[in-house]
């Protein structure tokens, strides 16, 4: 949840060391990667729960703190839906198409 809220900030991506010589020198963060990956799987979870129509305002935005904050976000964040895979997409009510009524079969002469 804390990402989500973004009270879990993103650590350096480099840190600084010494190599053999003494030299300091800025090595990657493993931290950092842990930090990228969590964030990451979040981010897909949220965006494989989205329906097509706001899938579409999330488009560029890179963090999970990004995503859930989005605008469209607070109507619908304590609605969160099952993933895509899981239920098709139900369109709303009013964009769903009536059923066609039986039609009578030819008659033969």
């Amino acid at each position: 949840m804390r990402l989500l809220e973004g009270s879990d900030p993103a650590p350096p991506e480099f840190v600084d060391a010494e190599d053999a010589a003494k030299k300091k020198i800025h090595v990657p963060n493993l931290a950092y990667n842990v930090w990228i990956s969590r964030d990451q799987q979040v981010v897909s979870y949220i965006v494989n729960s989205l329906s097509e129509d706001i899938l579409s305002h999330v488009y560029g935005m890179v963090h999970a703190a990004e995503v859930w904050s989005a605008p469209y976000m607070p109507s619908y964040q304590h609605q969160f839906a099952p993933a895509p895979y899981m239920y098709p997409y139900m369109p709303p009510p009013h964009q769903q198409r009536s059923p066609r009524p039986p039609q009578k079969p030819p008659q033969q002469q």
